[in-house]
């Protein structure tokens, strides 16, 4: 999904008209309304988001592209995965972003021109694509917060040792008190008579 289509979808629209970009840049500064904060909550599985800003400048960069200079500032709060209480995260992430239009040659793989693909292991993430004439910010920023929560909620009342058990389990019989095969086998003698018989 490019951006510009994920500014029909996500629950928080950022749109920025590249095309209208002035050489000083664009100033951002969104912050979700309360309506948008409970999709963003709902989108994710958490249980609140109380805040969630974006603020920074958006620059023309190459001769079609832009770039997003700013920062993500962002409180949730999840469900912990033991306890179920509501357990706080605040996000506060330095955002470097940019945007490239569809088909530009700047997205495709590098080669030495001897078709090896050149690794640069100092340049950033590949820039994000777009197509028309506008970018979302927000759509990109949510990928970006997505990955910055906690995968494991976890409470500091929460108990250490926790074993969990499904429905119908039942503790395995000890090896000892387990019956033998041959004792039962050996109910099934008959004794002997007093004559050997």
């Amino acid at each position: 999904m490019t951006p510009s289509d994920a500014a029909d979808e996500g629950p928080f629209p950022v749109p920025v008209e590249v095309v209208t970009l002035p050489k000083s840049g664009f100033p951002v500064a969104a912050a979700a309304s309360d309506e948008q904060l409970a999709a963003i909550a709902a989108e994710y599985g958490l249980q609140s988001v109380s805040r969630f800003n974006i603020r920074g400048t958006v620059f023309r960069w190459k001769s079609k592209g832009a770039r997003f200079d700013g920062k993500l500032s962002a409180h949730v709060a999840a469900n912990c995965v033991v306890t179920d209480v509501p357990v706080p995260q605040t996000i506060e992430l330095p955002v470097d972003i940019l945007f490239v239009p569809e088909g530009s040659r700047l997205t495709r793989p590098q080669t030495d021109g001897e078709d090896e693909l050149v690794v640069d292991l100092e340049s950033s993430d590949p820039p994000e694509t777009f197509s028309g004439t506008s970018i979302d910010i927000g759509a990109v920023v949510l990928e970006l917060f997505s990955l910055e929560l906690d995968a494991f909620p976890r409470s500091p009342d929460a108990p250490e040792h926790v074993e969990f058990t499904t429905a119908g389990d039942e503790p395995e019989t000890p090896v000892q008190d387990q019956a033998s095969p041959f004792a039962a086998l050996a109910s099934l003698k008959v004794p002997k008579s007093d004559d050997g018989s």
